[in-house]
């Protein structure tokens, strides 16, 4: 049985993604979210597969739902990075 998820179900279970998504291509939580719906979809087979691929007009300009998620995932690891060797993130010492 295959899942499908709206996109305000995409928004609550993929938080941080979104986030990253917000920030990397400069969208709406809304498109974030519906490309992430859209990417999901398609590799399940409920969608054709060129939304893999495309998505809305600002997922588009950007280079489709595919692009943008690993781009959004690439640019979290980086700022994890960075804040753990800025000495800005919380260790288990801390606490």
């Amino acid at each position: 049985m295959t899942q499908y998820l709206t996109w305000e179900e995409c928004l609550a279970r993929f938080p941080r993604l979104v986030r990253a998504m917000q920030w990397t291509a400069c969208l709406s939580s809304g498109e974030a979210a519906c490309a992430i719906r859209d990417y999901r979809g398609a590799r399940m087979g409920i969608y054709p597969p060129e939304l893999m691929l495309t998505g809305g007009e600002a997922v588009d300009h950007y280079g489709g739902s595919l692009k943008v998620i690993l781009n959004a995932k690439r640019c979290a690891v980086r700022g994890i990075v960075r804040a753990l060797h800025k000495g800005h993130w919380p260790t288990r010492e801390a606490v």
